[in-house]
């Protein structure tokens, strides 16, 4: 950094000594002709051009280098602190459109349905991707809890995407309200495939709309408890549900 600030000195210095010079040949201007002054001149404005734009260039370089090194420091102060680990729905729309199965925990289907439990219509960009998803033959698996409020959140489902599966596509686990654990939604990607296995936890907060990136050594606790709650419940498939 110290190289850069030497060299954006001599090159204010340069520019210096470039006007100190014409200041020179002004006064000269009496004692040699009309065509060594334009000469003469023409050498000024070359060398003061090119004091300036090393000056230009110089600056631009050690603003460069200041640039990697505060990009440097955020990238390990992300890093430390785990923010690499969030994830934004654009994201998660990416990742769901690459998988070939789904699992998801919800207390609602909001974000697969795109209408909320006051009726309110949210982001529709994961139903969207949902609906593609189904139309290719990817499947679903729903684990929600058995309220009545579900009931017609599963309606909701099957006016949103009943064109775009088949029987066998979307199952759903019911589990009892008070055997319900879970206070957040959580959605596994390729369970069975551990090479492209994902998983994100939503955080718990309504102001906060954004994911968190389960890492592996959790996601095999994640998949047990699930495979528990199959075997345990059962799976329904969508088209079975009243």
């Amino acid at each position: 950094m110290n190289i850069f600030k030497k060299l954006f000195q001599l090159s204010i210095l340069s520019t210096f000594a470039a006007l100190i010079f014409g200041y020179l040949l002004n006064l000269l201007e009496n004692k040699i002709g009309d065509f060594n002054l334009v000469i003469s001149g023409g050498i000024v404005f070359l060398v003061a051009f090119l004091s300036a734009s090393l000056g230009v260039i110089t600056y631009s370089s050690y603003m460069d280098k200041l640039l990697e090194d505060k990009v440097e420091v955020l990238k390990s102060f992300i890093q430390s602190y785990g923010l690499g680990s969030i994830i934004n729905e654009k994201t998660l729309t990416i990742w769901e459109s690459t998988a070939k199965s789904i699992w998801v925990v919800t207390l609602d289907l909001v974000n697969d349905i795109g209408v909320s439990t006051n009726g309110q219509e949210i982001d529709r960009e994961i139903v969207k991707t949902v609906s593609s998803n189904l139309k290719e033959g990817k499947h679903y698996i729903y684990f929600v809890p058995d309220i009545q409020e579900m009931k017609g959140a599963i309606e909701i489902y099957k006016q949103t995407h009943g064109d775009d599966y088949k029987n066998g596509q979307v199952k759903f686990c019911l589990i009892p309200e008070n055997q319900f654990h879970f206070v957040n939604e959580i959605v596994l990607y390729d369970a069975k495939v551990k090479a492209k296995r994902r998983a994100v936890q939503w955080f718990p907060n309504k102001k906060l709309n954004y994911y968190l990136e389960i890492d592996e050594h959790y996601q095999k606790f994640l998949i047990g408890v699930l495979k528990t709650l199959k075997e345990t419940y059962g799976l329904k498939d969508i088209q079975d549900i009243d």
